[in-house]
């Protein structure tokens, strides 16, 4: 299409936050982009659904045609709301290939640069730490202690400890055991006296 009047969406998010993006283009230029940063959401279709009737309402303007990068359920009751809202038609278009689809995939990567540059290391430690404990079936880890053993030669046998709190180390926690009355090189019996001893 020539883009004489036309918004382009795009929406991306991670386990934390969302990015609902929308690039303007008035007579085949980039005019301007807006976003709107939210938490992440369950129903990504129902959520872009809002956002656009809230967005398109609350500015008092539509164009002629809007770039989504999938279709919406009630995508034809949204046109006629805008029509009756804007006095004009506007009509949805889900481009599937040539320059309209790469627009809605320049949209779709700006959202998600915007939503990696505001998603705090935090906030990525704790998703991973969340996504740990339901693989686990367990709550979210808060406190993870890890084991090594390193030998000589199966002589000299020691095994680390190594801890983490909600992600981070914590290194005063950090343990050495020298293991006892081992009979050569045998992590699973070595593993086995570290981890009762850290625990009896």
């Amino acid at each position: 299409g020539t883009l004489a009047d036309t918004d382009v969406i795009g929406f991306y998010q991670n386990d934390t936050k969302a990015c609902f993006n929308v690039l303007h283009f008035k007579g085949g230029n980039l005019l301007d982009k807006e976003y709107e940063i939210l938490q992440s959401v369950e129903d990504q279709d129902a959520a872009v659904a809002s956002l656009l009737t809230q967005f398109y309402l609350n500015r008092g303007y539509a164009p002629k045609s809007i770039l989504l990068p999938f279709s919406l359920e009630d995508g034809s009751l949204f046109e006629m709301l805008l029509e009756k809202e804007m006095g004009r038609r506007t009509k949805l278009h889900v481009p599937q290939r040539g320059d309209n689809a790469k627009l809605v995939e320049l949209a779709h990567t700006n959202a998600r640069e915007e939503v990696e540059r505001i998603t705090t290391r935090e906030e990525r430690t704790g998703s991973a730490l969340a996504l740990l404990g339901k693989m686990l079936n367990m709550h979210t880890p808060r406190r993870i202690e890890s084991f090594d053993i390193s030998n000589i030669s199966g002589t000299d046998i020691v095994a680390s400890m190594v801890v983490f709190t909600d992600g981070k180390p914590k290194k005063r926690d950090y343990k050495r055991f020298a293991l006892k009355d081992m009979a050569g090189q045998d992590d699973y019996a070595s593993m086995e006296q570290v981890v009762t001893r850290r625990f009896t």
